[in-house]
């Protein structure tokens, strides 16, 4: 039963377009939705039985060992939808919790031309870098993909604790070497001890496992890192500062011989409060870089490194501009507040004004609500263009309704997003409403579609009669 629960859970999250899953022992579900944790208004509470069979049903047995003897393990899981979870088990004084982030697919992912030329050259150390949750390693399995189309080689993929990057499917054959590793020592190791042609390690971190990287990119390999800072220069500085003092000096000149590009990701929050933008700051190797890594003294507060070929904050003010994030996100966003604000002062833009709030309960389009059929529900469905107008009509049918949305039975399918105005049939009455598909669907067996349409513009008294009916029929 709770194998089937979590399912299902799943399936609504991907719907809810959740970023994040929390289950916690005697509590409800929780979801992560436009950057606020809310609880689903109709979920149980878990038990401990059901939480102790979800991980089972995850992950194998030698990882529960790991669970029993120390009270915390992480796995990732794939989804029906193909989606990628990745999974925490946390065991404390009140009870088990498990707590699942999405995975976004590299695709989805905009990364520019030139870092992904270098991250797919022949020798040279690439730098991905980023905060907690910044899609770093998205980046790094399209690099990934990336090498599989450009040429064939033996890559080893190091991964901290879980396996998040999927072998390409296309592209040139190459031997794909995957491991997971605990200990900045066990990189160094399995470096070593594998001399790959191209290296890929993803949340790279202490002093022995630098070097071990600087040393396989002098020797020709391509070594391609994530590092979790706030700008390239904070990686840089961080990682020189973490090698042994005796060995820093020889770390900096090999980094400086083989640093070749440095990409810096942000994910900043929509206006629409639905999914994340991304951003980059992009820094090429080069003569100038190479004199600076060799002669600055790097500390904490000093300027920025040459070669920039993308701005953080050029990118940004982009994204206000086209009204895609609110200028009070990108502020808190940019590592940079100083400069960021000056341009965005000079654009003509407010900058006193709060971001938009984060909900304090799921949109009412997002609950799940009871749903009623309807018979008899005849409908006309005008198909709107972007200026409000009707582009085609349909005649379909109202299959059920909430007080939020119809399911609609039409001859052609309908796009996602569109908009469109219903005029249907309830009982006796002829109402009519607008809402936005958000689905669609072939029939099995058949030549017909079904669609979800979100209902947003529905004038009260239809509003009213909608719900009657529902609380009647329900």
């Amino acid at each position: 039963m709770s194998r089937s629960r979590f399912s299902k859970l799943l399936d609504r999250a991907g719907r809810l377009r959740a970023s994040s899953i929390f289950l916690c022992q005697n509590e409800p579900s929780l979801l992560r939705v436009q950057g606020a944790v809310l609880p689903l208004p109709d979920d149980p509470d878990w038990s401990e039985n059901e939480l102790s069979e979800v991980l089972r049903s995850l992950v194998q047995a030698g990882p529960r060992r790991t669970f029993e003897e120390r009270g915390r393990i992480e796995f990732s899981y794939t989804d029906s939808r193909g989606s990628i979870w990745i999974g925490s088990a946390l065991r404390q004084e009140a009870g088990i919790s498990l707590s699942f982030q999405s995975f976004a697919p590299p695709a989805k992912q905009p990364v520019p031309s030139p870092f992904l030329e270098a991250a797919s050259a022949d020798l040279g150390w690439v730098w991905v870098v980023g905060k907690r949750g910044a899609g770093k390693t998205s980046i790094l399995e399209r690099c990934v993909v990336e090498l599989a189309q450009k040429r064939s080689a033996h890559v080893l993929v190091l991964e901290r604790d879980v396996s998040r990057i999927r072998t390409p499917t296309k592209g040139y054959p190459f031997l794909l070497e995957h491991q997971t590793y605990r200990t900045n020592e066990e990189v160094a190791s399995l470096l070593r001890d594998s001399d790959p042609d191209v290296a890929v390690v993803d949340d790279l971190d202490g002093g022995v496992a630098f070097m071990a990287c600087a040393k396989l990119a002098a020797r020709g390999r391509l070594v391609v890192t994530s590092h979790r800072a706030g700008t390239v220069q904070q990686a840089l500085v961080h990682s020189i500062l973490s090698v042994r003092r005796e060995d820093r000096r020889r770390f900096r000149e090999l980094v400086a011989r083989r640093f070749t590009a440095g990409l810096l990701q942000v994910l900043v929050s929509r206006n629409t409060g639905i999914g994340k933008a991304a951003c980059h700051e992009l820094v090429m190797g080069g003569d100038a870089l190479s004199r600076f890594l060799r002669t600055q003294p790097f500390a904490p507060a000093t300027g920025g490194l040459p070669g920039r070929e993308l701005e953080l904050k050029d990118g940004l003010l982009n994204l206000v501009q086209r009204a895609v994030v609110h200028p009070a996100c990108a502020l808190a966003t940019t590592p940079n507040e100083g400069s960021l604000r000056r341009a965005m002062a000079a654009s003509g833009f407010d900058l006193d004004g709060s971001a938009p709030p984060a909900p304090t309960e799921l949109p009412p389009e997002l609950r799940r609500e009871p749903r009623v059929k309807v018979p008899n529900g005849i409908a006309n469905v005008s198909v709107l263009d972007q200026h409000g107008r009707c582009e085609h009509l349909l005649q379909g049918r109202v299959l059920d309704l909430s007080s939020t949305g119809l399911g609609l039975e039409v001859p052609r399918p309908l796009r996602r997003q569109v908009e469109v105005q219903v005029a249907f049939t309830l009982g006796n009455e002829q109402l009519e409403a607008r809402g936005v598909v958000r689905s669609s669907r072939r029939k099995t067996g058949g030549t017909r579609w079904l669609a979800g349409v979100s209902l947003t513009f529905v004038a009260p008294s239809v509003r009213a009669r909608i719900d009657e009916f529902v609380r009647l029929e329900s």
